[in-house]
């Protein structure tokens, strides 16, 4: 790891989950137990760094312990610092401009587009 992203201006959206209403409204049983199953899964992280560096280990494929411990130690989800919980815009419209190629219906659209700015997301 060279630097945290975030902290150099890199925009990117590898923690975001994106969906639709339409999906939360007919698979809410799937949504939450998704979100579940990802915040079981940051907790385990947090409470064994031996079963995070063996995901890391088998995922990445990273055996460098330098990198193990600062992946462990400053890991956007297992880091110290608070992190917005809103959409990084600039970030969603760079994969929209990606995606345009293979999906024509995105060209011309921006992240704003598609995100719901409400303070609470219950209908």
């Amino acid at each position: 790891m060279l630097a945290a992203s975030e902290k150099q201006g890199v925009d990117a959206s590898g923690g975001d989950f994106f969906t639709t209403r339409e999906l939360l409204k007919s698979r809410p049983g799937q949504v939450k137990a998704l979100l579940k199953a990802f915040s079981e899964a940051i907790r385990m992280g947090r409470e064994n760094k031996d079963l995070f560096n063996r995901v890391m280990r088998k995922t990445m494929k990273e055996e460098n312990p330098k990198v193990l411990e600062a992946l462990y130690r400053s890991h956007y989800f297992l880091g110290t610092e608070t992190h917005n919980a809103r959409p990084l815009e600039r970030a969603l419209d760079l994969d929209i401009k990606d995606l345009s190629v293979t999906v024509p219906e995105l060209k011309g659209r921006k992240a704003a587009d598609f995100i719901d700015a409400r303070s609470s997301y219950r209908n």
